[in-house]
């Protein structure tokens, strides 16, 4: 048996087996048609969260829980002010709404020690005094595009900014109470799109949170490529097709988010054309841009002829390309064709002359010859006594 370990590395064992502390719910309960929680870690850094498909009841206004006013919410005694220190059982700092929820009861969250909330679209209605004493709330986003109902008389500050939808900054900044705040401002963020290599200039696009809305087209270009979609960095592959309708890329109001161009190399197809072969074959090759690759090698014959290369003219005008030679980027076109023309030089031979008979004498001087050009033969400087010249034969 492993003698223990002694009791200073046992504690560092426990403490790394254990891990950070984990959120815990401190409370929950229900509020009309809603459920509300309080977790957290730390009591002075608690989140409450209220969840459901409806409105949240209605309370008078917040006091310590032992103070003797029952009507307070439930969760009072977390959002007490350092004058109720003494009551407090801990402090919301943070405070989330979800989607579904339609009603702020009144008083619900006042003394919030939160410097920012969000208010999902599903809220159409606030309650009274509902953001009463909460002197660190400076922002608060609004995502309904028709803006909520005030019950009552609420409490602003002047220091607090409100960002909402775009298509609606007109409307709260004419709604009652909405525009008493000291800033109204759209909830916005700006997407910049980078060509990454290409070409033209850095263009953008101007979002709303909440609102979905389509990417602008791509306009930029790169010789020997073709453009991909979108990536959220230069180096990464492509997040989001062209055009693509995108939705909530950033929560934070103003953000810029850059996107930049993907670029694959285009690729074409290099094909033979044997150019007055008498047999044989040269299949096609499919080239990628910006890659050099040799050229097939050629298949064609023609009978008396000998190849000589490529071009790309049938009749040798165009760019002459040699036998198995690498090549690179003979076309800026994605899907591109590009046609080698065999070249041909026809053969050439040479005539000798000659005699048998013994008697015969003289010279005549061999002769040179190319395929399918016409020569004529050497005249004939033999003789031999008692004979005329008739002409040639092959065979002797």
């Amino acid at each position: 048996m492993q003698p223990p370990l002694p009791p200073l590395l046992l504690a560092a064992a426990f403490f790394c087996f254990m891990g950070a502390p984990r959120a815990q719910t401190v409370a929950s309960g229900t509020t009309g048609d809603c459920t509300w929680t309080i977790t957290g870690s730390n009591t002075n850094d608690l989140t409450f969260t209220v969840s459901g498909s409806g409105a949240m009841r209605d309370y008078k206004w917040l006091t310590a829980s032992n103070d003797g006013y029952t009507a307070s919410t439930p969760w009072c005694d977390y959002m007490m002010t350092p004058s109720y220190a003494s009551y407090a059982s801990g402090y919301i700092t943070s405070v989330v709404i979800t989607q579904g929820v339609t009603k702020i009861g009144d008083y619900t969250i006042m003394n919030l020690r939160a410097s920012s909330i969000t208010l999902p679209a599903s809220i159409t209605s606030i309650g009274t005094e509902t953001f009463n004493s909460c002197s660190l709330l400076t922002t608060i986003f609004c995502l309904n595009p028709t803006p909520p109902s005030i019950v009552g008389s609420i409490s602003l500050f002047t220091q607090q900014i409100l960002y909402v939808p775009l298509s609606a900054l007109s409307a709260y900044q004419n709604t009652a109470w909405w525009k008493n705040f000291a800033s109204i401002r759209p909830y916005t963020y700006t997407i910049t799109y980078n060509a990454n290599n290409g070409s033209d200039i850095v263009t953008s696009s101007l979002h709303s949170y909440t609102e979905t809305k389509m990417l602008s087209e791509n306009t930029f270009t790169h010789t020997g490529y073709h453009f991909t979609g979108w990536a959220t960095s230069p180096t990464s592959g492509v997040v989001y097709n062209d055009r693509q309708d995108v939705l909530n890329l950033s929560a934070t109001p103003d953000d810029v988010i850059p996107l930049y161009a993907v670029w694959a190399p285009n690729t074409y197809t290099v094909a033979y054309n044997g150019n007055g072969n008498t047999g044989g074959a040269t299949v096609g090759a499919t080239h990628t841009y910006d890659a050099e690759q040799a050229l097939t090698s050629n298949g064609f014959t023609k009978t008396g002829y000998r190849f000589t290369g490529w071009n790309t003219k049938d009749n040798g005008s165009g760019t002459s390309y040699s036998a198995g030679q690498g090549v690179i980027n003979m076309t800026t076109l994605h899907n591109g064709a590009v046609t080698l023309h065999a070249q041909w030089a026809a053969n050439t031979y040479t005539v000798e002359y000659g005699y048998v008979e013994d008697d015969a004498s003289g010279a005549t001087t061999s002769s040179a010859h190319a395929y399918d050009e016409p020569k004529a033969l050497s005249l004939n400087g033999f003789a031999r006594p008692g004979y005329a010249f008739a002409g040639w034969t092959t065979n002797p």
